[in-house]
């Protein structure tokens, strides 16, 4: 079937009626832009052809970027028009190859075809045995080394499996994604990655694009508000400073200002037991655990009670 142009544009073939059972077609794509080539030749189910939502393929690097951006903004501008319907989908796949050489698609600058279809694979992927995408794949399924095959065998019986797994490794062949295309990641697998990361110093080049990726973040009063609300939710705990004989010296706002002026850390016997918290003849206690006498002055409790 050769596709006839007047002025550089197609000549539109008549509309073809549609016929019952046969449920896979090939089609023509016309472009009224000037972006891309006029035409586009394929083959896909009636469904999808008439949908008015779908008009190929397009996988090259040459055409791909512009053809997405296109159907994004011109939508308006694509058509596909009925060429053949075929019963089979392979029937259909010899039909379109059959009509891309007849009319030279992946030289001629009237297609932006980019390969020639194989009735064997899907647009111009071989996947017959070994290099079928699903080929000995396995998916969780509650025993291990189950096939997908397998697992929708026993679900849907053989032949709808069949069926399904024709159409999983069709949407593969397209980049699309399907759930039984990758397996999930676990708890496990997150907490391995997790692990595997501790203690692996960053790159100047890792931290700069940290950085980059930071002050991309828009931070709205709703989120400043949490994050204020996140840094203020644990109170820092004031530490009082004593001589050895119990009597008070100095109060500091939290240990991270002892260590900033003196170049000490006193945490570690704050936090211990009564006798553990003498370091550098000073004792220290947190105020929590303080008596203030009327004087203004600060005891440890224990040695008020001696």
């Amino acid at each position: 079937m050769k596709i006839l142009f007047e002025n550089g544009l197609p000549v539109i073939p008549d509309c073809l009626p549609k016929i019952p059972d046969f449920n896979f077609v090939t089609y023509l794509t016309v472009y009224k832009g000037t972006l891309l080539p006029p035409c586009y030749i394929g083959s896909t189910t009636a469904k999808k052809a008439i949908s008015g939502n779908y008009f190929g393929s397009v996988k090259s690097k040459k055409w791909k970027s512009i053809f997405e951006k296109e159907l994004l903004v011109n939508k308006h501008l694509f058509s596909n028009h009925i060429l053949s319907y075929h019963q089979t989908r392979k029937a259909a796949l010899v039909k379109e190859l059959e009509i891309q050489k007849e009319n030279d698609v992946v030289k001629s600058k009237l297609f932006f075809n980019e390969a020639f279809a194989e009735p064997n694979g899907y647009f111009g992927r071989d996947v017959s045995g070994k290099n079928h995408p699903m080929y000995d794949k396995h998916i969780p399924s509650g025993k291990k080394g189950e096939t997908l095959l397998e697992t929708l065998t026993k679900k849907y019986g053989l032949e709808e499996a069949k069926i399904r797994c024709e159409k999983i490794s069709e949407k593969i062949s397209l980049g699309l994604k399907d759930k039984y295309s990758r397996d999930p990641i676990t708890s496990e697998h997150k907490s391995k990655i997790s692990k595997s990361t501790l203690g692996v110093k960053k790159t100047e080049e890792h931290i700069k694009n940290m950085s980059i990726a930071q002050k991309k973040i828009i931070f709205t009063e709703d989120r400043r508000e949490k994050l204020s609300k996140a840094v203020n939710y644990r109170k820092l705990d004031a530490i009082l400073q004593f001589n050895l004989d119990g009597f008070f010296i100095k109060k500091w706002k939290c240990a991270r200002e002892i260590y900033t002026t003196l170049g000490i850390q006193v945490g570690m016997y704050v936090k211990g037991k009564r006798k553990d918290k003498i370091f550098k003849n000073f004792i220290w206690e947190y105020e929590k655990n303080m008596l203030q006498l009327p004087d203004g002055t600060f005891r440890i409790k224990n040695l008020c009670d001696k």
